[in-house]
């Protein structure tokens, strides 16, 4: 719920960072592959949350409800059990939840509530993995700019092209911010609070309990997604300077040559998502 929250705080951003990454300085290498690729493992975390979701339902929601029931016997209560969890309205007959086709209708509710619920947090968490790729993909192609340039044997093509991609590297730094704005409080709140449901779940895991199995699994997932995606990020980043190590740039100008030196340091920050600035 607070992924699906913050983000929608922040869609601005996340229009602002869409229409960025929709603005290309030529294509970059291989990027009708790069494109089949991401749409291939999109539909399989698709196919990942909706099955997962279903399941969870599927295998769990009756077993709650009865439980609920033989609760309502032992203690004498008058909460009306659905699938998910008691029922109790002010001002309302408790009798009249049990009624066709009410009960049935606030089975349907609370089903699509919490599928919705959960499916937009699957999707947001999987949207970080999509944005990172995304700029990754611009990385390669700075650095296939970078050595195209600096491999020409035009002083001035070289510079012109050398200072274009100077341009560039600065377009992928603000795409990288803007990702960091847009996941930055959700990405503080995703580690924290998925910790401790992974600290819980593990030490419930001991019981047996296939549900238990089922959460840690589930939000063990979400955490790694978000952790491998930053660090492909890190060393994407982390190899941008290298590109100049392939070309003999002690043979250029002076006036590149300083270029590339301000380049190098500036290139050395590598790009990186960070939860409220904390890591």
């Amino acid at each position: 719920m607070w992924i699906t929250m913050f983000c929608t705080k922040n869609r601005h951003v996340l229009i602002s960072l869409v229409q960025g990454l929709s603005d290309f300085t030529g294509f970059p290498p291989n990027f009708d592959k790069f494109m089949q690729q991401l749409n291939f493992y999109s539909k399989i975390h698709l196919c990942y949350l909706t099955g997962g979701s279903l399941m969870y339902f599927v295998l769990f929601a009756p077993l709650h409800k009865r439980n609920c029931d033989e609760l309502k016997r032992e203690k004498n209560l008058t909460e009306t059990c659905s699938l998910l969890l008691p029922l109790n309205a002010p001002f309302v007959e408790y009798q009249s939840f049990g009624k066709f086709p009410t009960l049935q209708l606030l089975n349907i509710i609370i089903f699509l509530s919490l599928m919705y619920m959960y499916m937009c947090a699957g999707t947001i968490v999987w949207l970080n993995v999509e944005l990172v790729e995304h700029i990754r993909i611009r990385i390669r192609h700075l650095k296939h700019m970078i050595l195209r340039a600096l491999k020409s044997n035009d002083k001035q093509f070289r510079r012109e092209k050398f200072r274009k991609a100077v341009r560039y590297h600065e377009y992928i730094c603000s795409m990288s911010r803007l990702a960091d704005e847009f996941f930055g409080t959700e990405l503080f709140l995703h580690v924290v609070l998925t910790g401790a449901i992974l600290g819980i779940s593990a030490y419930l895991i001991g019981d047996g309990s296939l549900e238990t199995v089922m959460i840690f699994v589930g939000w063990l997932n979400a955490i790694i997604m978000g952790s491998v995606a930053g660090q492909r990020l890190i060393n994407e980043s982390l190899g941008i300077s290298d590109i100049i190590y392939e070309v003999d740039w002690y043979n250029f100008e002076t006036a590149l040559k300083k270029d590339i030196l301000f380049f190098l340091v500036y290139a050395a920050r590598n790009l990186c998502l960070l939860g409220l600035g904390m890591w």
